[in-house]
């Protein structure tokens, strides 16, 4: 994925600057500015210097201190996402105090460096750490999951999840020999990939299916039900696979972990709960390909992908048609293409607000357009090129 990876080689070289920077994004979702490693490349510097060339390291410690070199920047060009370079977050703590250690001076002024050091990050965790955003119940002791007993959970099923988390915590508090796939997560398999057989021989089981999905309290009838808004959503997911809703009602399971809202089921604290709604084949065959566009829409978007194909990677793109927009989807450089009704060619960066118009179709055609290969809306920029 492109989403952490720099836009250039200045970028790149820059990134242990850049993760001071409080943005969001940068090497990980959230903002989590990092002052570790500009500090342990000034430390670096100034010990080098000091000692005229001889640090003074042991052979391991120069071999750590060169392995996270390499290996930041490495990981910084490849991927540059904090989830696989974990080994050297933890890392760079501790060389930076044995650099620190070889530093000259008094003693007091080498302490008063590393408070210094200290100080600022501390600060610039504190300014940008939110507790428990993410977190989606509070737990403190006790099974991870305490869902309300039902019949569901002791026979063998097909379990579909249909919310971009998948709840997997759910799997050990039913039957063992029951099944489970998120739906949402495989909207874009077409027949060419192994996992699609996969999900078509799960979704024609003989075994009871369900849709699992957390509940909505402000959108559940006076009958404990799903609304029917919420219905057709799941409706549309599961006729993604071929099924629909049975005429039977939905289960509501209850969990005892409250989530800490404000909001009120009844008189008492609202609490995180589960609909198991059962399913049936719908008797209409599950997509078995992806979108077919029309001839010149492929060729619009061929004349894109080549131009720019770092962000719209030639056959690597998800087809879609919405309300008579034209989408391709690059899962691996989030980023969206459109060609809608008015013969208009827009992107969007999914960190961007609002998609960026490039030309009509037709004046792609004649490539008589331009893209910003190199910084896209939405993209990391420096602070003195921000709007």
């Amino acid at each position: 994925m492109l989403r952490f990876k720099p836009d250039g080689w200045l970028e790149g070289l820059l990134r242990p600057l850049i993760l001071i920077d409080p943005s969001a994004g940068i090497y990980f979702e959230r903002a989590a500015p990092d002052f570790r490693f500009a500090w342990l490349g000034l430390l670096l510097l100034v010990v080098w210097f000091a000692h005229r060339g001889r640090p003074g390291f042991g052979r391991q410690s120069t071999q750590a201190l060169l392995l996270l070199g390499l290996t930041f920047y490495v990981w910084t060009f490849v991927i540059g996402n904090a989830r696989y370079f974990a080994f050297g977050l933890l890392l760079v703590g501790p060389l930076l105090v044995m650099v620190w250690r070889r530093l000259p001076g008094t003693r007091s002024f080498r302490v008063s460096v590393l408070a210094l050091v200290c100080t600022m990050q501390v600060y610039g965790v504190y300014q940008s750490y939110r507790p428990n955003q993410w977190g989606l119940a509070r737990w403190s002791d006790g099974p991870a999951l305490s869902l309300e007993d039902a019949p569901q959970r002791h026979r063998p099923a097909v379990f579909l999840t249909v919310t971009t988390i998948s709840y997997s915590a759910l799997v050990p508090l039913f039957h063992p020999d029951s099944r489970w796939a998120n739906v949402t997560g495989q909207i874009d398999l077409t027949p060419k990939l192994p996992e699609f057989v996969r999900l078509q021989r799960l979704v024609a089981s003989d075994l009871p299916r369900y849709i699992v999905a957390p509940i909505l309290p402000n959108f559940m009838d006076a009958d404990g039900q799903p609304e029917p808004a919420v219905r057709e959503y799941y409706d549309r997911v599961a006729g993604s696979v071929g099924l629909g809703s049975a005429p039977a009602p939905c289960t509501a399971l209850w969990s005892t972990l409250p989530t800490g809202l404000a909001e009120t089921r009844g008189s008492g604290p609202r609490q995180r709960g589960f609909w198991i709604c059962p399913l049936q084949a719908t008797g209409r065959a599950a997509p078995a390909a992806a979108t077919a566009f029309d001839a010149r829409t492929l060729r619009v978007f061929e004349r894109i992908e080549a131009a720019c194909p770092r962000f719209f990677p030639p056959n690597n793109g998800i087809d879609r048609v919405i309300d008579g927009v034209a989408l391709r989807h690059y899962a691996g450089s989030d980023m969206r293409l459109y060609l809608d009704g008015a013969d208009r060619v827009q992107f969007r960066y999914f960190r961007a607000m609002n998609p960026t118009y490039v030309a009509t179709g037709a004046e792609v055609l004649q490539d008589r357009f331009q893209l910003p290969c190199d910084k896209v809306d939405g993209r990391y920029r420096w602070p003195w090129a921000r709007d």
